[in-house]
């Protein structure tokens, strides 16, 4: 099977997506559909296995209708189209389900949150609520969070700011 320039190969099918993102060590994308799809190191691909690197496209598991998805370093977070933002990878702490743990298909980012964009960087990610606060999560080493505090957080927590959000980005250690 052979795709053109603008599409990306899976086993079967070439994929036109809607919202791309490259991280590190893996790349997703998101269809018109929300489905998502991402490739590259296989704990990453949030497909809940192990299985060798792949070049092809496999589908993000969980079933999720997903708007926009930002691939990291050692993971991807990725926003429903309710508003609910969903991690998955290693960077455990930058999950933000609240365990620590590692994941290998979607978990929900604890608090309950509405999200209109979301960036991940090495091992943290930032998002910014529907009513323009930023939340930062992850590794926290020299204040990489912004909240005041050194330590990491398992879940989000404000960027301590009275300012309103249009956007952020997560670079390597830093938001």
């Amino acid at each position: 099977l052979t795709c053109d320039a603008s599409c990306v190969r899976s086993a079967d099918s070439c994929y036109r997506f809607t919202d791309l993102s490259t991280g590190t060590n893996h790349s997703c994308g998101v269809l018109s559909s929300g489905e998502t799809f991402c490739w590259g190191t296989p704990d990453l691909l949030g497909r809940g296995d192990l299985f060798p690197s792949s070049f092809n496209a496999f589908p993000v598991l969980g079933g999720h209708t997903f708007v926009t998805v930002a691939a990291g370093s050692s993971h991807s977070c990725a926003i429903d189209v309710a508003g609910a933002a969903y991690c998955w990878g290693t960077a455990s702490a930058a999950l933000g389900d609240g365990s620590g743990t590692t994941q290998y298909t979607p978990v929900a980012v604890q608090g309950g949150h509405l999200f209109a964009s979301i960036s991940t960087g090495s091992t943290l990610s930032c998002g910014i609520t529907t009513d323009a606060s930023l939340l930062c999560w992850g590794e926290d080493g020299y204040g990489r969070l912004g909240n005041g505090a050194l330590g990491n957080a398992a879940a989000p927590g404000p960027v301590d700011s009275t300012h309103l959000f249009s956007m952020v980005d997560a670079g390597g250690l830093y938001a």
